[in-house]
This record gives C-alpha cells, structure tokens and sequence, in this order.
C-alpha cells in the first residue's frame, strides 16, 4: 500500500514542509532587521514604544510627578506630626494639595503615552472607532496567516 511506504525526497513537498521553510526565510529577515534596529539603538540611544529617547531627562519627565504625588501623600499622613515642628497643620495639608495637584500635571504631560487625546465631536470617534475595526480585523488576518 503507498501509506504504508517510507517517503523519499523525489516526492513533493509537503505544505507544511513548504510553510517551515518559508518561516525560517522569514526568520532569517526577521533577524537581519533586529540587527539593523539594535544598530541604530546603538548610535541613537534606546528608545520607547513611541519613539522617544530615553535618557536622564525622559525619566525625570516620567516620573518626577509620581514622586511630587509620593511626596503630597507622605504629607497627609504625617500632617499631624506638624505642629512638633513649629507648622501648621493646614499649611501642610495645603501644600500637600498643591504638590500632588503638580505632580496631576507631570504626569498627564510624560513622555511616554502622552499621545493619547480626547475627542468629543461626533465624527472624529466615528473615524477612530472605524480605524479601530480595521486595525482588529487587520489584527486577525494577521494571526489566521500565521496560524
């Protein structure tokens, strides 16, 4: 019976023998392309999902309001311990309110994710929900491709 015979090579190709060779052609240039990326990371400096460079004054601006917030919220709590020290209770209460509402501001204007908007108007969520569909539909034809 022919099933039952051990293959050769002067058969076709299978698919999936077929599908195996061009992933690793794909592989291949999937690597040759990291290659060139971490070569212009090198030159260039690390770099965010955004593109941004991340530097000493990226993470300042990342998260200098994360701190200024630590620092308003260790001042609530320790606001009772302020007259031991010759200060208000709501002078501290009150500067702690205004750190953490700096702090609000230097973290809505980060680097990092500071791309997103808000939109009110009825055709622009209109558009960007229709760009969200087809980025999904893009997505899944993507992943039945590679499945």
């Amino acid at each position: 019976w022919p099933w039952t015979r051990p293959r050769t090579r002067t058969m076709a190709a299978s698919k999936t023998e077929l599908r195996s060779r061009a992933k690793g052609k794909a592989d291949a240039k999937a690597k040759d392309a990291d290659a060139e990326d971490t070569k212009k990371d090198a030159v260039a400096g690390k770099t965010d999902a955004q593109g941004n460079l991340m530097d000493a004054a990226y993470y300042f601006k990342q998260y200098f309001g994360l701190a200024l917030s630590i620092v308003a919220f260790g001042m609530v709590c320790f606001a009772g311990y302020a007259p031991k020290y010759g200060l208000s209770v709501n002078l501290f209460l009150y500067s702690s309110v205004v750190l953490g509402c700096v702090g609000l501001i230097f973290h809505e204007t980060r680097p990092f994710k500071n791309q997103s908007t808000f939109a009110m108007d009825r055709e622009t969520v209109e558009f960007a929900r229709a760009q969200e569909a087809e980025a999904k539909i893009q997505a899944d034809r993507a992943a039945k491709k590679k499945a």
